[in-house]
C-alpha cells in the first residue's frame, strides 16, 4: 500500500499533467488534478492531499507562489510537496526568483 494515498498534481500544460496522473494512477495513488495556482490552492484545501507535486503555473499564482501560500495556511502547512520543474540548473532557478537551496 503506498504511504501517501492521494496525491494533487498541479501542472498548466495538460499533456505533462495527464502524463503525471497516467502514472502515478498505474502505481496505484489516488489524484486529483489542478491547472493553475487558484485551482491548486482550492483542491488542497478541499480534498486534503498526502502530497502534491507542483508543476509550472502560470502568473499571478505561478509555483513558487502557490508553495508560499499552501506553506502559509494551517490547513496545508505540513503537506508535502514535490516540485516538479523543467529548469536547467540552479541558476534558471536563481533567475525565476527561488531561494538558494
Amino acid at each position: 500500500m503506498p504511504k501517501y494515498k492521494k496525491i494533487l498534481a498541479v501542472e498548466a500544460a495538460r499533456h505533462i499533467l495527464h502524463l503525471v496522473q497516467v502514472n502515478l494512477k498505474r502505481a496505484g495513488y489516488k489524484v486529483v488534478t489542478a491547472c493553475d495556482g487558484n485551482e491548486a490552492l482550492e483542491k488542497a484545501d478541499s480534498e486534503k492531499p498526502d502530497l502534491i507535486v507542483l508543476g509550472d503555473t502560470p502568473a499571478p499564482l505561478d509555483s513558487s507562489e502557490v508553495l508560499k501560500r499552501l506553506r502559509a495556511n494551517e490547513a496545508t502547512k505540513g503537506v508535502r510537496v514535490i516540485m516538479l520543474t523543467g529548469k536547467g540548473d540552479d541558476l534558471d532557478f536563481l533567475r525565476d526568483g527561488g531561494s538558494d537551496r
